[in-house]
């Protein structure tokens, strides 16, 4: 599941009071599965972050590398991270700053 259905399903337990019952985990690392992840006791354990944010540099690097005619792997892959509670902050250290700019 995306990170927008993990957190409806996590509204679903929640309004039928089975809340307790569930764990979910979601994908994509949206800023709203975060902040779920910042509240006390959440069932949302974690959301896979895929940092597309970093694809463009990764891609040009062996873009240039293919042109140079260099050897390059057959297969070229992404870090990922599974963000969970206790490593939220960490990973993304300035949603706060974030969110506060764009409520200004």
């Amino acid at each position: 599941m995306n990170d927008s259905t993990a957190l409806a399903v996590l509204q679903a337990f929640r309004e039928t009071g089975l809340e307790k019952e569930c764990a979910i985990v979601g994908q994509a690392a949206s800023i709203e599965a975060r902040q779920e992840l910042r509240r006390p006791f959440t069932r949302l354990i974690g959301t896979v972050a895929y940092f597309p944010e970093n694809y463009g540099s990764q891609l040009i690097r062996l873009a240039l590398e293919i042109l140079e005619k260099k050897c390059v792997p057959p297969a070229v892959f992404t870090q990922h991270e599974l963000v969970t509670p206790a490593n939220v902050n960490k990973v993304y250290p300035n949603d706060a700053w974030m969110l506060s700019a764009a409520n200004n």
